[in-house]
């Protein structure tokens, strides 16, 4: 059985266990992406209770919220704290994924060995390669497909509630990281020809 026949009968049959995760996951990508404007919200508190920036630049919910450093250096903290779990559950919950995959990329394998209908039997030097080379290598491109999808979702909720607060700067923002991406490509295309 080729392994890419067996990634898709596994996630076929995936248990319910790795569907959690997966909403885990992006919970916790959407979640961090909150976390992103919280954090920003925070330093601005923080710098309106220096003294160091104007009330008005706040958004206009937090006018009317009396600005010390206390409540920034609190904000700061708990956002910190907050950040870290969802990292912390991000990062579990890829691994949790990777390794019930592996495990039931094993369990097929074995099973395709033990109870298949022509029996056949595989070398040690196929089964060593199965469990050392395969099944790792498939499980660490699942990992970071996963982390990409993580990515993606943080940065779409970025982008939405960017295009929230503000359509023409969210498309002049994003049209400089374009500008940006293009101009990196082709210093790295140059570097290529000279070295």
């Amino acid at each position: 059985m080729k392994t890419v026949d067996q990634l898709k009968l596994v996630y076929a049959k995936s248990p319910s266990i790795v569907k959690r995760w997966m909403g885990v996951n992006i919970l916790s990508a959407f979640a961090l992406a909150v976390s992103e404007y919280v954090t920003a919200i925070s330093i601005q508190m923080l710098l309106v209770g220096l003294g160091l920036l104007a009330a008005t630049s706040l958004p206009k919910v937090f006018h009317d919220v009396p600005m010390g450093l206390g409540l920034a250096l609190s904000a700061l903290v708990l956002t910190a704290f907050l950040r870290a779990t969802f990292q912390t559950l991000n990062y579990q919950s890829s691994y949790e994924v990777r390794e019930t995959f592996v495990k039931h990329l094993r369990t097929l394998f074995f099973k395709d060995i033990f109870y298949s209908k022509n029996r056949r039997s595989k070398s040690l030097q196929s089964l060593q390669h199965h469990i050392g080379e395969i099944f790792p290598k498939a499980s660490n491109w699942l990992f970071f497909w996963i982390a990409m999808f993580v990515a993606l979702v943080q940065a779409a909720g970025i982008a939405i509630f960017l295009m929230w607060i503000s359509v023409p700067m969210t498309l002049v923002s994003l049209g400089f990281i374009g500008v940006l991406g293009l101009a990196i490509l082709s210093i790295n295309r140059w570097i290529k020809e000279v070295g």
